[in-house]
This record gives C-alpha cells, sequence and structure tokens, in this order.
C-alpha cells in the first residue's frame, strides 16, 4: 500500500511539474524549466502543492498588467494542473493496488480528510 502511495504520488508531482513548466513556456515566463521543477518538488504537498509556484506567477502578471497571460494561468492551474491529481492518483493507485479506482480515491480522500497528509496511506 506504502509503495502504491508513494509511487502515485510521485508520477502525478512530476506530471503537475512538466504541465506547469509547459504553461510557463507558452506564456513565455522565465526560466520554465526551473519553475517546473520546483513546481514537482512542491507538488506532494497537500493542498497548496504546485500552486505554491503558480499563484503568485498569475498575481504578478495581473498586477503587471497582463490579464490575459494571468487568467490563462489561473486556468490552467486550477483546473488542469490542480485536478489532475485527484484523477490520476486513484488510477496509478489502483494499477499496484489490483482495485476499482472509486473505492481508491475514496479512501485516499476520506483518509485525507480524516488524518491530513498521513490519512494518504492511512485512508486506503
Amino acid at each position: 500500500m506504502i509503495g502504491a502511495v508513494v509511487y502515485g504520488t510521485l508520477v502525478v508531482a512530476l506530471v503537475q511539474g512538466s504541465l506547469g513548466g509547459a504553461i510557463f513556456w507558452y506564456l513565455d515566463l522565465p526560466s520554465p524549466l526551473l519553475w517546473g521543477t520546483i513546481m514537482a518538488l512542491l507538488a506532494v504537498l497537500p493542498i497548496l502543492g504546485a500552486g505554491i509556484v503558480w499563484a503568485p506567477a498569475a498575481a504578478f502578471l495581473a498586477l503587471d498588467g497582463q490579464w490575459e497571460k494571468a487568467m490563462i494561468l489561473v486556468g490552467w492551474g486550477a483546473i488542469v494542473i490542480g485536478l489532475i491529481d485527484n484523477i490520476l492518483l486513484p488510477i496509478l493507485m489502483r494499477k499496484r493496488l489490483h482495485m476499482h479506482t472509486v473505492p481508491v480515491f475514496i479512501a485516499a480522500v476520506g483518509g485525507l480528510l480524516a488524518f491530513g497528509a498521513t490519512g494518504i496511506v492511512l485512508g486506503p
């Protein structure tokens, strides 16, 4: 169980960092590889994760008057980067646990809500 959670969390973190770096590159923001790497490292944190990087970047773009880029970054960050965790993690854990996705998802979310970060392991 622990191996499935660690594997799933690391793969999801790499995907979130890649998606974050890709949007930084698309929006022509400085150092997309560096910020994508930082997002991947921070993506293992529950709740905040990669948002620690893309949210201030979006705020900076908005304060700089680049509203279109800021809205694209917020949309991509909230919808794509934020929700990929909820979609991909149960799928990756299911393959390692040999269980259906729905019970794994419910157990992981329920464990997270009940026990915090360690609940992802304790829930299932």
